[in-house]
């Protein structure tokens, strides 16, 4: 860790924050947020933000726009924050508030390069009753300003908002926690640099409390989105040290909460905390696995993605941690979840595209899971078998979207390069052939790799003896897979035009004049490996 014990009680909350921007120049040069997801995000916040606030300007005296001279306009409103008069103070902070609040941002620049960002800061301490609407209203600008770009995020931590805010989740009235674990949230949401920062100022024992302890709805919905924005991010990530005691509050968030949307961030929380060996195991052994399993039957879309995606975490461990999240009935429920994509949701896909859109996320998150439990043991792509899932994976190879079809491609490699020659054999019987023949042509390396994998490995099984035609032979060469293999023999790339000559010199006995004498040897190309490929895009976040 960077900070020692000793040290974290002489640093201020200001210089340690400059640390860690020097830490991380090229995060702070960045005048968006790293993704455009976190964008989305914060961008959610703000307009529930402006539904719970809804406010007439005009009525209420605050100009709807703002004067020429900001900088004058702000200093005005910094020195009736002076005031001695709790009145004037509470106007002036009303008035940013209802400014940063509009649709149409105003100037946030102006406003944190004027004294009206410590002020607000330090209105955050002031916990008594008869300040408790200055406090609230100082902190719903923060969380607002927090909204924005790195730069403002940036102005609230050098102004030593984090620690304060932080400090808030301990003293404040239920409506401020609300408040301030929303303004956190924003701020780890802003880069990993900042993520970094809240948590070192103790932000994860804080929010734990705050969960552990809170009932309200939306102090629970603040507080599980801000777990979430600490948990996430890949560039870097955060160290699992300092976010895995937020596991303990999983099973809360996901199974006792009884609301959706904190079930969500439940589930997100197991996606960005089940990344690697010990990761999943720490992950299973809090007991939310049966529950995510569960969640795939669930009505709101926006549950079940991320339910999915931590179980194909999970299952892209080892064969005893996938063993352990197919002991929890997933395949069933991936089979049901297919089964109403295929149908009931699909006619209402034709009606409106953004549900198409989410369909085809889904199903190729559900390919992607089954192609993650086909690389593993004989015995689990039995189970797979079992679930009448292949008639699924067929289907998606041969008519889904691209990235569908991408990753049913991988689940048949996967299935083949691992299973035994029963296991092959009946994969073939229900029409992979075809399906997989359909894709060699298309322009995508990997996919084609992964197609003449498979195929490398049906040939394999179907050879028959010296100079006895393949028994699969006159299945490739009705679907047109010979003549295309035939001309990917002479592609420019070497390991699928060395794959694609080997299957039809070794195993299709098509010889031709061509290409029989190229030696095979240092070719780039190599069978019989594991080609999975776990690599997925983050949808739905």
């Amino acid at each position: 860790q960077l900070y020692t014990k000793g040290k974290k009680a002489i640093m201020s909350s200001k210089v340690r924050f400059k640390e860690f921007k020097n830490r991380n120049k090229a995060e702070v040069s960045k005048k968006k947020r790293e993704s455009h997801a976190v964008e989305l995000r914060k961008k959610k916040r703000s307009d529930l933000a402006q539904k719970k606030r809804n406010v007439d300007l005009e009525q209420t005296g605050v100009p709807t726009q703002l004067p020429d001279d900001e900088e004058g306009f702000f200093m005005s409103l910094s020195e009736k924050m002076e005031s001695s008069v709790l009145e004037e103070a509470i106007e002036a902070v009303v008035a940013v508030r209802e400014l940063v609040s509009q649709e149409d941002e105003p100037s946030l620049d102006t406003l944190c390069a004027s004294r009206c960002i410590n002020k607000l800061v330090e209105f955050i301490k002031y916990n008594e009753p008869e300040y408790e609407k200055l406090q609230s209203e100082s902190l719903w600008c923060i969380t607002n300003i927090a909204a924005g770009s790195t730069a403002h995020c940036e102005a609230l931590a050098s102004a030593d908002a984090v620690p304060i805010l932080v400090e808030a989740l301990s003293f404040g009235s239920p409506e401020i926690k609300e408040q301030a674990v929303w303004a956190l949230g924003n701020l780890a949401g802003d880069s990993p640099m900042m993520r970094d920062y809240v948590i070192s100022e103790d932000a994860v024992p804080a929010i734990i409390k705050v969960i552990e302890t809170g009932t309200r709805k939306l102090l629970l919905r603040n507080a599980s989105w801000a777990v979430t924005n600490l948990c996430r991010g890949t560039k870097p990530p955060p160290l699992f040290d300092s976010v895995s005691p937020f596991l303990k509050i999983l099973l809360k968030l996901i199974v006792r909460s009884g609301d959706e949307e904190v079930i969500t961030n439940g589930c997100w929380c197991a996606v960005y905390l089940s990344k690697g060996t010990r990761k999943i195991q720490a992950v299973i052994e809090t007991g939310v696995t049966s529950k995510l399993a569960e969640l795939l039957l669930h009505e709101n879309m926006e549950i079940v993605f991320p339910a999915l995606r931590a179980l194909g975490n999970m299952v892209n461990g080892t064969d005893i941690q996938t063993q352990i999240v197919l002991n929890c009935s997933v395949l069933p429920s991936i089979h049901s979840l297919l089964g109403r994509l295929n149908t009931g949701m699909g006619i209402l896909a034709t009606l409106n595209p953004n549900i198409r859109q989410k369909i085809n996320q889904l199903q190729r998150e559900c390919m992607w899971v089954l192609s993650n439990i086909l690389a593993g043991t004989e015995p689990q792509i039995q189970s797979v078998i079992d679930a009448h899932l292949f008639p699924y994976i067929i289907d998606a190879l041969r008519s889904g979207v691209f990235r569908v079809q991408r990753e049913a491609a991988w689940a048949i490699c996967n299935a083949t390069t691992q299973g035994s020659e029963s296991q092959i054999g009946f994969i073939v019987s229900q029409q992979c052939i075809p399906a997989l023949c359909s894709l060699l042509d298309i322009k995508d390396i990997k996919v084609v790799g992964s197609v003449l994998q498979a195929l490398f490995q049906i040939c394999v099984v179907g050879k028959e003896g010296d100079g006895i035609e393949n028994k699969y032979h006159h299945e490739i060469e009705e679907c047109g897979g010979l003549e295309k293999m035939q001309i990917l023999a002479y592609d420019e790339n070497e390991g699928i035009s060395g794959m694609s000559k080997c299957i039809l010199d070794d195993y299709l006995l098509v010889a031709e004049e061509d290409h029989s004498e190229i030696n095979h040897d240092g070719m780039a190309y190599a069978f019989g490996t594991n080609a999975s490929d776990p690599t997925v895009d983050n949808y739905f976040v």
